[in-house]
């Protein structure tokens, strides 16, 4: 089940997309984000990580998620703010794990080296947020 919901805040474009935790939900997701961000006029480069990063979260989701998720992206004039909630409060695991070669666990590694801020958020409904922003300033 995808719902695209589409709003528009002063300088502030946004999307809110919930999703069935199915693999096509990645392409469908950074479809959304990639929308979002054409419309706001983001440069290049900073779109490229702003997919990444995005299929990196939507993935987890998928995979070590509960329930739906909702996927919540928002552009403003300094950044990109995407954020991934569901229902499992377990948090994502960054590996740092050098010099050995694992199956997984190197999507939040990326997240936590590409993005200029990220976090987890506890919901109160037990689940979790899982968000990262990428700063930007320029069309590309």
């Amino acid at each position: 089940m995808w719902r695209v919901v589409v709003a528009e805040l002063s300088g502030q474009q946004s999307r809110s997309v919930a999703f069935d935790p199915a693999s096509v939900s990645v392409r469908r997701a950074r479809q959304v984000v990639k929308e979002l961000c054409a419309e706001a006029a983001v440069g290049e480069d900073t779109l490229d990580t702003v997919l990444l990063l995005t299929s990196e979260l939507v993935t987890n989701a998928v995979l070590h998620g509960e329930g739906q998720a909702v996927l919540d992206g928002h552009v403003d004039p300094q950044r990109v703010r995407v954020t991934i909630t569901d229902d499992s409060p377990r948090p994502p695991k960054v590996r740092h794990t050098e010099g050995q070669l694992t199956e997984g666990g190197r999507g939040m590694l990326l997240v936590e080296e590409l993005a200029t801020r990220w976090g987890v958020d506890a919901t109160g409904a037990g689940g979790k947020t899982v968000w990262f922003e990428v700063a930007h300033g320029q069309a590309g």
